[in-house]
């Protein structure tokens, strides 16, 4: 999976000056498996927890942004089907310098337990 795009200051604002943040652009976004989780990261620069809604139902996560009153970001939707093995309902999010953080917790049932053998 491909890491986050990370821009230089400089040609950040060589970008916004050139009016290259635009309806073209997709928010980038990576999702890594631990023992007991899911965790999702959206680089969503711009975007406040006001812009942002999260939404579980029937097993479909969809995050979506929407930044009305920006012309340098655009709205986006993005939906991911999640596996019968996590509950979504416990699903935690916080946003911090840019960047969205989601962590779906898996069912107890289904994390994986190491066996001592005696």
């Amino acid at each position: 999976m491909e890491k986050y795009k990370i821009y230089h200051p400089l040609e950040m604002m060589e970008r916004i000056l050139s009016n290259k943040i635009g309806l073209d652009e997709k928010v980038e976004y990576q999702v890594t498996e631990k023992d007991d989780s899911y965790l999702a990261e959206f680089l969503v620069p711009g975007y406040t927890q006001k812009d942002l809604s999260i939404e579980v139902n029937e097993n479909i996560l969809t995050v979506e942004g929407k930044k009305n009153d920006s012309e340098w970001t655009s709205d986006f939707s993005k939906k991911f089907r999640l596996p019968d093995s996590v509950n979504g309902k416990n699903l935690e999010a916080k946003i911090e310098n840019g960047i969205l953080k989601l962590r779906v917790p898996k069912r107890k049932e289904s994390v994986s337990k190491k066996i001592e053998i005696l």
